[in-house]
């Protein structure tokens, strides 16, 4: 179920009548009801030409408020378009001369949620206005990390080892979704940071796991206030681009290789839980 969120800029707002405008008239919708109402700020639209994959149209805007008032006029033809939100940095925006190109990337977590859509456009003729919607989904994936029974004011640091490099909006994963991570991979690792009241962590976003990689793994370093060191090396599911993920650990528990299992909480979240050490752990 979604909902509408925004007219982007390609329509027109004078009062000439409707019937003599033509052009493209783009719609963009949450593809997750629990981003209904979310606030954007930087968004990029990207058009392509389906054929030779070259840019062919490019704009950017901080509010869908003040967007531009006029119909987008291109010629006959099949085009590609990839719209984000929340680009701003430190995400960085990359080979974006060609749809196959067009990537996102982070070399930290993410503060904020980014959003893409994609979606085609054929047989293109420009004697009437044309109306292409777009469901904008995360790119990120999300995981917090829950402790039960850790000591008071103890502070967690996590190295995501294997994220993807990069995320490429105009590609088809296995599923025939609109987005691939790149099989490249990039570790991330957090500053260290504290538990609230039910000892878990601030939500972290990263990119998804990996193209082509079965298990996502995990470094955590654990300080307690006396200065008290506790690591482990952990092997979990992989993270797909927009799933929700709790990692739940038992402090007494903790050793220095894990490997934990899926156990469902809820349709948005998927929970990881200790099943097993892993003999001989591999990166």
């Amino acid at each position: 179920m979604s909902i509408f969120l925004l007219s982007l800029f390609l329509a027109a707002c004078s009062s000439s009548p409707l019937e003599n405008k033509k052009g493209l008239a783009v719609s963009a919708y949450f593809g997750d009801s629990e981003d209904w109402g979310s606030d954007l700020s930087l968004q990029e639209l990207w058009i392509f030409n389906s054929e030779s994959g070259e840019l062919v149209h490019n704009a950017s805007w901080n509010d869908s408020r003040t967007l531009a008032s006029n119909f987008l006029s291109l010629p006959q033809g099949s085009y590609m378009l990839v719209l984000g939100a929340n680009l701003d940095q430190p995400l960085e925006i990359q080979g974006s001369e060609s749809a196959q190109t067009l990537a996102f990337s982070l070399d930290e977590a993410s503060p904020f949620k980014v959003f893409s859509a994609s979606t085609e456009l054929n047989n293109y003729v420009p004697s009437r206005i044309v109306n292409v919607d777009m469901t904008l989904n995360r790119v990120m994936a999300e995981l917090t990390v829950e402790l039960q029974g850790a000591p008071q004011d103890l502070e967690l640091a996590i190295e995501a080892v294997n994220c993807a490099e990069a995320f490429f909006p105009a590609k088809k994963n296995d599923a025939g979704q609109w987005g691939l991570p790149s099989d490249n991979i990039r570790s991330i690792t957090t500053s260290p940071m504290g538990l609230d009241s039910s000892l878990r962590s601030p939500i972290i976003s990263l990119m998804p796991t990996a193209s082509g990689r079965e298990w996502s793994f995990f470094h955590l370093t654990m300080t307690t206030a006396e200065g008290i060191v506790l690591e482990t090396f952990i092997e979990a599911p992989r993270m797909d681009a927009g799933a929700k993920y709790l990692m739940s650990l038992k402090y007494q528990e903790i050793q220095a290789f894990m490997h934990l299992s899926t156990c469902p909480i809820s349709d948005w979240t998927e929970g990881w839980v200790y099943e097993g050490d892993i003999p001989n752990p591999v990166n």
